[in-house]
């Protein structure tokens, strides 16, 4: 391309072309969005303690993501969010399984607690690991998850088989378990398990979107989408 002041080019006559001249105060053109940030996996301690992160670099599970009609592998950098571009403030991902009734309640409750924050302005991605299947076996497979989505009406809400079960340790195996982890970074902010409430997910996203914006309510009820 050639640019204004650059080059000109005059013909017999002294007639030049319109814009040929030396003048440095035409502007320029303008100039092309910059490229998105690349983000490059987080380095550090991999493990299930607070501040590590919580697993490598291509992890991955088998299961739907919103609106996916047909079960996928789901990769780990789906949930990765390095400078917010990618619009996710905070992640909960909650370890569930059949034949499970705080499990069964926790999921009945995830779709009016997505609204809930919508409607503060924060963007919240929650991820259900489901460790079986109705039978009791460890093969949470797409049927599983699929089962599993249909029963609790879930529509927001990431559903994946977890048969290695991520989040459980010698001493740490109660379902539900719920682990709040950063996007930035992708650190472990807490893991409790059973009934013990989580404390650090709306402090992370808070954090995370300083700015968030609260939706307005439609019809006496919070949006959601």
């Amino acid at each position: 391309m050639i640019r204004y002041g650059l080059v000109c080019l005059v013909v017999i006559g002294s007639l030049a072309f319109a814009g040929c001249d030396d003048d440095a105060s035409q502007p320029a053109p303008d100039a092309a969005p910059p490229p998105p940030t690349m983000c490059e996996w987080p380095s550090g301690t991999v493990g299930l303690e607070n501040g590590e992160i919580m697993a490598a670099a291509g992890t991955s599970w088998f299961g739907y993501g919103p609106g996916d009609t047909e079960p996928r592998t789901i990769s780990i950098e789906e949930f990765f969010d390095c400078d917010g571009t990618h619009n996710i403030d905070a992640l909960l991902f909650t370890t569930s399984k059949f034949n499970c009734s705080r499990c069964a309640r926790e999921a009945q409750e995830l779709e009016a607690n997505i609204a809930s924050w919508r409607a503060m302005g924060y963007r919240i991605k929650v991820i259900t690991m489901l460790i079986d299947n109705p039978a009791g076996d460890r093969d949470p497979n797409g049927e599983a998850c699929g089962t599993w989505i249909d029963t609790y009406d879930l529509e927001n809400v990431y559903v994946m088989g977890d048969p290695t079960v991520t989040f459980f340790t010698a001493g740490r195996f109660s379902t539900p378990m719920r682990a709040v982890v950063d996007p930035r970074d992708m650190t472990i902010q807490e893991i409790v398990q059973g009934t013990t409430p989580y404390t650090t997910l709306l402090p992370t996203a808070m954090r995370n979107n300083p700015d968030a914006t609260p939706v307005p309510a439609a019809d006496g009820g919070a949006e959601s989408q």
